[in-house]
């Protein structure tokens, strides 16, 4: 099975530990690697990337490491892959183009 990490508890997103195929189930674990739950990949994501870990709605925060790292441009459900094209970032504005 395929692994993805999820560095805190209070995250709704997990990184990519290698490269995760569209409809591969993906074994999320916690820092201390035991396994948080299991999501299915709804799309192809790289290493390194992320892939939500629940639904999280259009407006809500997105939260990686503990932090929010942005607010979500569209709903997004569990094994959606989590990047710029649905992730309003709270550090830089990005041309809305990619919100779209």
């Amino acid at each position: 099975m395929k692994r993805a990490i999820m560095m805190n508890s209070e995250d709704n997103v997990a990184t990519a530990l290698e490269k995760l195929d569209e409809g591969s189930l993906i074994r999320v674990d916690s820092s201390s690697q035991e396994n948080v739950k299991d999501v299915t990949a709804k799309q192809a994501i790289s290493f390194g990337h992320k892939i939500a870990v629940i639904a999280i709605m259009k407006g809500d925060n997105v939260v990686k490491y503990g932090a929010v790292i942005g607010s979500a441009s569209h709903n997004i459900e569990p094994g959606d892959y989590v990047h710029v094209h649905n992730v309003i970032s709270n550090r830089m504005q990005m041309p809305e183009i990619w919100y779209r």
